[in-house]
């Protein structure tokens, strides 16, 4: 008869969370490492996002970026607190991105208007993302009990010279 036709599947289709659970911190990594990048090297980019009602915007966007940047290398690193982490600071500064919601309402630009509208319930899977990604195996330290131990007749490498 002939060989069975294999059906076409695109390369980035998901079949499941499961099969793109192992990208995620990779995926939320890279986008804090970038962002955090940018809050401390260009804070003046982000005060206008904080709420009004806070005190010092250019320091908090300054402390919000350096809190990104910790996050992003325990993500890298694969540590288990990292993404718990990520997900609370994303919660925690999701009020600025109602802000800049709110705030851009009342400019003339409609497309940045729009589009603050809809990266802000965008974080709601990102903040699921990072929060996936702390829920990995943990990072295995090795401790004496982990150390491998050696054979006891095993004898170490001689160099024929010897």
């Amino acid at each position: 008869m002939g060989t069975p036709r294999r059906r076409f599947t695109p390369f980035l289709r998901v079949r499941s969370w499961q099969g793109i659970r192992p990208y995620l911190p990779w995926l939320v990594a890279a986008a804090f490492s970038v962002s955090g990048v940018i809050h401390v090297v260009r804070p003046h980019t982000f005060t206008g996002i904080v709420p009004h009602f806070l005190p010092w915007p250019t320091a908090l966007v300054e402390v919000s970026g350096v809190a990104e940047l910790v996050c992003a290398y325990g993500l890298w690193r694969r540590r288990r607190w990292a993404g718990l982490a990520s997900a609370l600071l994303l919660l925690v500064i999701w009020p600025a991105n109602l802000e800049d919601a709110i705030s851009a309402q009342q400019g003339h630009d409609a497309i940045a208007a729009m589009l603050t509208w809809i990266r802000f319930p965008l974080q709601v899977p990102l903040i699921w993302c990072a929060w996936q990604s702390g829920r990995g195996r943990a990072h295995r330290q090795r401790t004496p009990s982990a150390m491998p131990i050696a054979d006891p007749i095993e004898r170490p490498f001689q160099s024929p010279m010897a």
